[in-house]
């Protein structure tokens, strides 16, 4: 099961802001967002966290949306 947890970067350290569920031990994708001013939103956050895992594990991935912030991001690509 994917989960995304928010978290905080600092000197070489990253605190979640809480602990994930049922998960002692995983491998993990780290994506570093611009400064909170352009954040996007927990649940586009959990969207695009998905898109990168299964680009990752080689799926072609795009996402239809209009939402500025994720477009912005560059992340992913987008269809619109």
């Amino acid at each position: 099961m994917l989960q995304s947890i928010e978290g905080i970067y600092k000197q070489g350290q990253i605190e979640l802001t809480e602990l994930p569920e049922d998960i002692s031990e995983s491998r993990v994708i780290v994506t570093f967002l611009e400064p909170k001013k352009k954040q996007i939103n927990m649940h586009d956050r959990q969207i695009v966290a998905t898109a990168i895992v299964l680009a990752s594990k080689g799926d072609t991935v795009q996402l239809l949306t209009c939402d500025q912030n994720i477009t912005a991001s560059g992340l992913v690509a987008i269809i619109w």
